[in-house]
């Protein structure tokens, strides 16, 4: 799975407004404070940038290309039961390309089974 996005940093909060080159349509129109923001969720190819601060002043720019940033396929696993038949509240992933084990990062608010759900990206 790959995300492709545009991100910066500000200086003064500020609406974002990417606009795709290839039929100028707008792709995405936020409001993003000061600081680090990202704007993802894009297709490929060149875009156009702007940024329009609340008194008016704008930057705009050109033929931006968003950067490609490729993440591993995860199997995320929630609840079920341990070896000694006893419900669990474990939330844990594994990345699908590899060989490894899986990888506890959090709790669930209870002990549950039978869960399921699905995602696809």
């Amino acid at each position: 799975m790959e995300v492709i996005k545009i991100s910066g940093s500000l200086s003064d909060a500020s609406r974002i407004i990417i606009i795709k080159e290839s039929d100028w349509s707008i792709e995405s129109n936020t409001t993003e404070s000061v600081g680090s923001y990202e704007v993802d969720g894009l297709v490929s190819g060149a875009k156009l940038v702007a940024g329009r601060k609340s008194d008016g002043e704008a930057l705009v720019f050109g033929n931006v290309t968003p950067a490609y940033v490729a993440l591993p396929a995860r199997g995320v696993f929630g609840g079920g039961m341990n070896s000694g038949s006893v419900i669990v509240n474990k939330i844990e992933y594994v990345t699908i390309s590899s060989t490894g084990d899986v990888t506890d990062f959090g709790d669930l608010t209870v002990a549950r089974n039978y869960l399921a759900a699905t995602s696809n990206a």
